[in-house]
């Protein structure tokens, strides 16, 4: 019986470690500076408008080709 009690208090200290670990991970998350959301967007949005492009070309010297 106090073997099992020992390793439930070993198990809570390792818990409350793992708490204090992820209390401190969240507030270093908040202090830190909000992302630029749009440089993210604008290079999210380069390739696609890449493959718009790439499209328009192919279409345009197929339909030449073939027309």
């Amino acid at each position: 019986m106090q073997e099992k009690c020992r390793r439930l208090q070993a198990e809570i200290s390792k818990l409350n470690e793992e708490n204090r670990q992820v209390k401190d991970d969240c507030v270093r998350m908040r202090k830190m500076p909000p992302p630029d959301h749009m440089t993210s967007n604008s290079t999210a949005f380069l390739p696609s408008l890449l493959v718009v492009i790439a499209a328009i070309f192919i279409g345009f010297f197929l339909g030449k080709f073939i027309l």
